[in-house]
């Protein structure tokens, strides 16, 4: 397909299924089922967003019966009915041998009895609802409507905890969730690790085994160029955006974020931007998606990275097909492919030289006393200055993966390890920064509170972020290929030709393919660090000339 910039966009057009028609009878389910899923992500993105402080309580209760209906609708006779007439489920097979024509009620369903020309679509389609109605059904109803309560209060707490430097408020519910994430893991079933069954919701058919494989060879890569960095006379060299004591107007701030994100390919009758205290994304169908970035008056770089971010994860569910929604090839393939789309447009894109290039002067006309005496070389490196920082939203690209794997190290503990204690947690946590990168935080908001997954129960996420980081690289090397020189159109402004291959390669494929498949097919590749350790390696060699 040829890709043209002046006719990239971000929403897929309507079109009829082309679909078995015997399938659409669950198809219609599976749709009914994302309804209910998007009013449940609605009624949360309004929690992070605009709800009244004191307002929790009938939330919580809200979500949880919400929760409550879409686990009943998922488990109910009706979805089981229907995707037993395509798979075996007692083993996800799907079905080559006919349906009994006596189970038909009418003549036209007992003439289309037994059909089995599933395309490739199709059978993609059919493993992945089993796969997803099988992991729903293990899960009883009671523990996801109480699961679906307890979360919206504990990231209630966890905010007030985390405004307080107060550990101790928080950790009575961060109990609760490792509790409950435990008999999730049991009642989903595993092999070899409880956390397996929490990493395989974020990045299907991954082990905790292979992803230490791979996170070893990047944490040896990492230390090794980290050594070489400090060991340079360049590092530690001035930083001129921080002598800058002017504040950045917030609503400038917004306008010029506003800005990147039109370049980007966002077209905002589809989306709409708001703020929160911790940047996220919600999608409730590809022509409605809500994302939310964290402003800071001093700090335009950390404003400006949440927004890219966030803008990354709309592009993806933007893209997907609109008329495959509410089945799985209207979905993500991955957390890790997701986020392999917004770290590329944060980091490979939005902290390059090329994309400042063009950037630099529309910036300065949003601040010109603010930015005077600083040149687009200062910002770049600003953008790029490698910081030894207990803070994940904070770290440089080449540290941000250290964080990333003692998060990853910390989680496998606690789901795998019973014995390890809650009230134990900010010391492990400390213990493993200053081992790791040599400092220890200040404070509980600096430490262990200042992530807010853990409270919304999403333990087995945080590995989807590095991954993100090598896939985005593997993905990036190949457009590269394909479309030519990319820095060159970066500093013409043009981000979305990159969008519009992203769009063709990844997101219109929904899970057509599972994550290895993907990979192979985008760049003839298996996941592969060495691409993301070189470009560190290439960038930072130029930055601090060792």
């Amino acid at each position: 397909m040829t890709i043209s910039t002046s006719t990239t966009t971000t929403t897929s057009t309507p079109t009829s299924m082309p679909i078995n028609n015997q399938l659409q009878p669950l198809v219609n389910e599976l749709k009914e089922l994302a309804h209910l899923n998007a009013v449940s992500a609605l009624l949360d993105w309004d929690r992070a967003t605009y709800m009244p402080n004191k307002s929790i309580d009938i939330r919580s209760e809200q979500m949880a019966l919400i929760g409550r209906l879409v686990h009943e609708k998922h488990t109910g006779e009706k979805i089981r009915s229907l995707l037993s007439e395509h798979v075996d489920l007692n083993t996800g097979n799907i079905r080559t041998d006919k349906i009994d024509k006596k189970d038909k009620k009418d003549k036209k369903d007992k003439e289309d009895a037994g059909t089995t020309n599933y395309t490739e679509k199709e059978k993609r389609l059919l493993k992945e609802t089993y796969r997803s109605w099988r992991i729903a059904n293990g899960l009883p109803t009671e523990f996801v409507a109480e699961l679906s309560k307890l979360l919206p209060k504990a990231m209630h707490v966890w905010e007030e905890a985390k405004e307080k430097k107060d550990f101790n408020l928080f950790a009575p519910y961060l109990e609760k969730i490792i509790d409950a994430k435990r008999k999730e893991a049991d009642y989903i079933g595993w092999s070899k690790a409880p956390y397996d069954a929490l990493l395989d919701q974020y990045e299907p058919g991954t082990t905790q085994d292979e992803i230490s494989i791979v996170f070893e060879d990047l944490k040896k890569g990492t230390l090794e160029l980290l050594n070489k960095i400090k060991a340079s006379p360049n590092f530690g060299k001035e930083n001129r955006l921080k002598n800058v004591t002017h504040t950045f107007d917030l609503n400038k701030q917004w306008d010029f974020g506003l800005k990147v994100l039109e370049a980007m390919g966002i077209d905002f009758n589809y989306l709409r931007q708001d703020k929160s205290a911790h940047p996220f994304s919600t999608s409730l169908h590809p022509t409605d998606v809500r994302i939310t970035t964290r402003m800071c008056e001093k700090d335009f770089l950390e404003s400006l990275t949440s927004t890219i971010h966030e803008g990354g994860h709309a592009l993806y569910e933007l893209g997907l097909p609109v008329e495959w929604y509410g089945t799985p090839l209207g979905e993500a393939r991955s957390m890790g492919i997701h986020e392999s789309q917004s770290r590329l447009f944060e980091n490979i894109i939005g902290r390059g030289r090329s994309f400042w290039t063009h950037y630099y002067p529309i910036l300065k006309s949003y601040f010109p006393k603010e930015l005077v005496g600083v040149s687009v070389e200062d910002l770049y490196y600003a953008f790029n200055e490698i910081i030894i920082s207990p803070v994940r939203l904070k770290a440089d690209e080449l540290t941000y993966n250290l964080h990333i794997i003692i998060r990853f190290e910390i989680e496998k503990l606690i789901i795998n390890d019973s014995s390890v204690k809650v009230f134990d947690l900010p010391e492990i946590w400390n213990q493993k920064y200053q081992e790791y990168l040599g400092v220890t935080p200040k404070d509980h908001a600096e430490g262990i509170l200042q992530d807010v997954h853990w409270s919304g129960g999403m333990m087995g996420y945080f590995p989807s972020y590095t991954l993100g980081n090598i896939y985005g690289l593997q993905f990036y090397k190949q457009a590269t290929k394909e479309l030519g020189n990319l820095n060159y159109k970066f500093e013409k402004g043009n981000l979305k030709e990159l969008t519009g291959w992203l769009k063709e390669k990844i997101y219109q494929k929904g899970k057509e393919k599972s994550v290895p498949e993907l990979l192979l097919e985008i760049t003839g590749e298996k996941l592969n660090t060495r691409p993301l350790l070189d470009y560190l390696e290439n960038k930072y060699k130029e930055i601090y000339n060792f």
